[in-house]
């Protein structure tokens, strides 16, 4: 009797490696990417660009999810950006049609392209447009 339940032991354990192997990892098993670090690279009347930094993803195709919140209304609006980081893990990305001397927290987060979840959002920063 032991021996029938070692070999159905076993056979389950073969089932599982074989439905992983064939279908590959759960995504809920990967890690998703650490918090990106954004500064402000240039201040314009109605574009900020930003500087993003995301040093476990270089030269990867990366999806970047801006949040803008004009401080004075807490209006939000989101910006997203599909491109490759460098091999620094950084990118430069322009936030286009802001109001012109207006103050904007801003946050960012970041996934690789294909990925299902994004990272948590990074520090908020503030800036205004000139």
């Amino acid at each position: 009797m032991l021996g029938f339940i070692r070999k159905s032991a076993l056979i389950g354990l073969l089932s599982i490696f074989s439905l992983v192997s064939l279908f590959g990892v759960p995504s809920a098993v990967y890690a998703k990417a650490d918090k990106p670090k954004i500064s402000i690279s240039e201040k314009n009347s109605d574009s900020i660009v930003l500087r993003i930094k995301q040093s476990d993803l270089e030269k990867d195709r990366v999806k970047i999810k801006v949040q803008i919140e004009k401080v004075s209304t807490g209006e939000k609006m989101d910006q997203t950006f599909n491109v490759r980081l460098n091999s620094d893990g950084e990118k430069k990305i322009t936030i286009m049609n802001l109001k012109s001397a207006t103050e904007y927290k801003i946050k960012a987060k970041i996934k690789k392209r294909n990925d299902d979840s994004y990272s948590d959002y990074s520090k908020s920063i503030k800036a205004s447009t000139k």
